[in-house]
């Protein structure tokens, strides 16, 4: 009997920011349109950019291979003062105060839809997956899935049930946002989340089913080298820093305070970088510590710089806060590949510090003297060694692939397909 042939289905990605403009949310879909083919799902993207010259324009997410080509990448161009920036009367004051979107506008939400529908992929998709961190992607999801009689899954990167909510404002558009989320997913095949910690949350908040889909290192860009030999013992952290309710640098600032009156360390060997941190905001944080004579925070780099800054540093930093469970970030499973020290501070108490005990990548500790500890630890063993460290012998680490996450995102699409094909039939 001959085989059928093979047919590759479509799944349209939205997503609020897609390959060279860097965003929070531009990452994860990249990577997953890159493995999509190689699990029998052809990759169509609708997002949007910001114009040359727009202060919200951010070219650095560079170095990838193997995107899905121009013709099907669907990319709605929005000027910073169009996203609800800029409001010109009452009614447009009282949505954005009530907005569960959290300030994105209607305009680009309803040209994101009309720019799809009217494009030549329209009548050719299958399913959709739609990705925050915004909610407007979702939003964009759910009518587009509606409009196109398709399954869609609802992935959220981050929830609001992790961050601080203090003003009565705040409360407001966090009760209002919670409610959005419920309403806009409730017809969705599937929820994913990032994190245990946050499929507890959305188990009781919304009506589909909810499963974890970590965040990932991409085995194409991230390997480890066997040593490396430095004139300067390094430690790297690469990412935002924000607030301090999600990541609190204190405890490692008082570490580096340690370090600097300890009488057999020569902190003349220490480089410690904070890259692509915002100034102000950490100059703030470190100014009543006696390190910031030494910590420096450089720019941001191309994110095709990334693997060679923390490949070749002696230890790598995760900032996190143990109120803020759940939160992995991607850059701590890049870490994870390039097989280097990982400090984390303060540790979160959580699955965090749970991953590194149980891959054997490092360290997560919660007061000065435990990080001075480790950093000691790790810097004698470096200047005993004449500047040479060999890679860490972490475990497990290739469960994280960005393969091995694509590959459970394809067969989570294959479910809401076949399900969705068999209702259509009744």
């Amino acid at each position: 009997m001959t085989p059928m042939p093979f047919t590759m289905k479509s799944v349209l990605i939205i997503c609020s920011s897609f390959p060279p403009q860097q965003d929070v949310g531009g990452l994860r879909p990249a990577v997953f349109s890159k493995y999509f083919p190689a699990f029998g799902w052809r990759p169509v993207v609708l997002t949007r950019s910001y114009p040359i010259g727009d202060y919200l324009r951010k070219d650095t997410l560079d170095g990838f291979s193997g995107l899905p080509p121009n013709e099907d990448i669907i990319c709605v161009e929005m000027n910073s003062e169009d996203d609800s920036g800029k409001l010109s009367n009452v009614w447009q004051k009282l949505y954005k105060f009530f907005c569960p979107e959290l300030g994105v506008s209607w305009v680009l939400i309803n040209s994101m839809c009309e720019a799809f529908i009217h494009s030549s992929h329209a009548r050719d998709i299958d399913a959709i997956y739609a990705t925050s961190p915004d909610i407007a992607a979702i939003t964009v999801g759910a009518a587009l899935a509606n409009s196109l009689n398709v399954p869609f899954v609802a992935d959220f990167r981050d929830i609001v049930e992790q961050d601080t909510h203090q003003s009565f404002r705040d409360r407001l558009v966090y009760y209002r946002y919670i409610f959005r989320r419920y309403w806009i997913t409730r017809n969705a095949s599937h929820v994913i989340v990032v994190s245990d910690e946050h499929k507890k949350i959305l188990n009781k908040r919304v009506l589909p089913a909810v499963s974890v889909i970590s965040n990932g290192y991409d085995p194409e860009m991230f390997d480890s080298t066997p040593t490396i030999s430095s004139k300067k013992f390094t430690i790297n952290y690469t990412g935002s820093i924000i607030s301090k309710h999600l990541r609190d640098p204190s405890v490692f600032f008082e570490a580096l305070d340690l370090l600097m009156d300890a009488c057999d360390v020569d902190i003349n060997d220490f480089v410690v970088s904070f890259v692509g941190s915002e100034k102000e905001v950490f100059n703030l944080m470190i100014s009543p510590y006696k390190c910031k004579s030494f910590v420096t925070v450089v720019d941001r780099v191309g994110y095709s710089e990334i693997p060679r800054l923390i490949s070749t540093a002696c230890m790598n930093l995760v900032l996190t806060n143990r109120g803020a469970k759940g939160v992995m970030t991607t850059k701590f499973f890049e870490y994870l590949a390039v097989r280097r020290p990982i400090l984390c501070v303060p540790g979160d108490g959580g699955e965090l510090d749970e991953a590194i005990a149980k891959t054997k990548s490092g360290f997560s500790g919660s007061t000065p003297q435990d990080v001075y500890g480790y950093i000691k630890s790790v810097y004698v063993q470096w200047k005993t060694n004449e500047g040479v460290l060999p890679a860490i012998e972490s475990v497990g680490i290739e469960q994280y692939s960005r393969k091995i996450m694509t590959k459970k995102l394809a067969a989570l699409l294959d479910h809401s397909h076949e399900s969705h094909q068999r209702r259509f039939e009744k």
